[in-house]
């Protein structure tokens, strides 16, 4: 049933019983022998008066009551709509609020991961820069320690047992590499580039060593003064050829130079 003609039903049906009250009320009381407001039984213009007063504040009572209705009504669907739209508005404003709230800690995220990788890229700078320079430091103190053509010529000692030759040049060389290991260390694989370029020397080194060895090693186990003559001939042709180191030195050099000059700060 529509709400509309439902409250005009309840409207009709207590109109209908404010009309028969006094209907109703008026025997009642005159049987009971109580003096009643109206005079039931008076005259004919007493009792259209009393009906036009009562009908009248009876329709009056009920329009006030029919206007009181509506009004609460529609004060309450009025606020109910309000309610709802401060609802919306309030959500709206929350979502807006959350959705920016988000962005900017995005945007806060984002900016500080920004910050560490742009400092760990000069950290990874810094790092390299100070790596280049203890490995130019320790590198030339090194290599102005390694007198490669003084050091070998001291071996180059004709009359030298080859067992004694032969532990003077292992001793070197294991003082090469526990030196060069010791370095790999230092460096902990921050100048891998560098190191690279200084194994390189220290291979070279060892296959001079194992070469003088293996001469020194031939020249000692034979009598025939030729082959030993010819054998002296080739060691020092060979500690000739050390002057090649001299390039592969100034290579390393050059490469480290090159590398130094591509980090920017």
């Amino acid at each position: 049933m529509n709400t509309i003609v439902k409250y005009i039903l309840i409207a009709v049906a207590l109109l209908a019983v404010l009309i028969l009250l006094p209907v109703i009320l008026a025997p009642i009381l005159h049987l009971s022998h109580i003096d009643s407001y109206f005079n039931y039984g008076g005259k004919e213009s007493d009792w259209i008066s009393f009906w036009g007063n009562y009908l009248g504040a009876v329709i009056t009572g009920l329009i006030s009551f029919v206007i009181l209705w509506y009004t609460i009504k529609t004060n309450k669907e009025e606020n109910q709509a309000i309610i709802a739209a401060n609802q919306m508005e309030n959500t709206r404003i929350l979502q807006a609020n959350v959705a920016e709230n988000t962005r900017i800690i995005e945007a806060n995220q984002a900016e500080n991961t920004r910050i560490m990788d742009a400092n760990a890229d000069l950290e990874a700078i810094r790092r390299k820069q100070e790596c280049y320079l203890r490995f130019r430091t320790e590198v030339s103190i090194r290599l102005s320690k390694m007198d490669l053509l003084k050091f070998i010529g001291v071996f180059v000692d004709f009359d030298t047992p080859y067992r004694e030759t032969k532990f003077r040049l292992e001793s070197f060389h294991g003082q090469l590499t526990e030196d060069f290991n010791s370095f790999m260390v230092l460096y902990d694989g921050d100048c891998n580039d560098f190191i690279d370029e200084y194994r390189k020397v220290v291979d070279i080194i060892t296959d001079k060593i194992h070469d003088f060895l293996r001469m020194f090693k031939e020249m000692n186990s034979t009598d025939d003064f030729q082959v030993r003559d010819d054998k002296q001939k080739e060691i020092r042709e060979e500690v000739n050829k050390l002057k090649d180191l001299k390039p592969v030195i100034n290579e390393l050099w050059s490469k480290a130079k090159v590398e130094i000059d591509k980090l920017k700060v």
